[in-house]
């Protein structure tokens, strides 16, 4: 994600901090893309962990993700975004 003192707000001239991880970057990008198009929009993410064969949740406190047999996530956590 990058340092916790990065993520608080994106710089006040609008572009990406250069201090930003992947996860703020294209959140921001995301955000930028569709304002530019004019039409309402809902943003809605989730961050999922892979390491050493196990999937955790990095939105709730890195809890294990079980996968549906049909090789789907199950109970991850998601939070809808009003701003990047």
């Amino acid at each position: 994600l990058g340092p916790d003192s990065a993520l608080r707000q994106a710089p006040p001239d609008g572009s990406v901090d250069p201090r930003w991880g992947c996860f703020p970057r294209v959140t921001y990008d995301i955000f930028q893309r569709l304002l530019g198009l004019g039409r309402p929009f809902v943003v809605a993410m989730s961050a999922v962990e892979f390491y050493l064969a196990a999937a955790n949740d990095l939105l709730a406190f890195n809890n294990p993700i079980a996968v549906s047999a049909d090789n789907e996530p199950v109970g991850m956590a998601y939070r809808v975004l009003h701003a990047p």
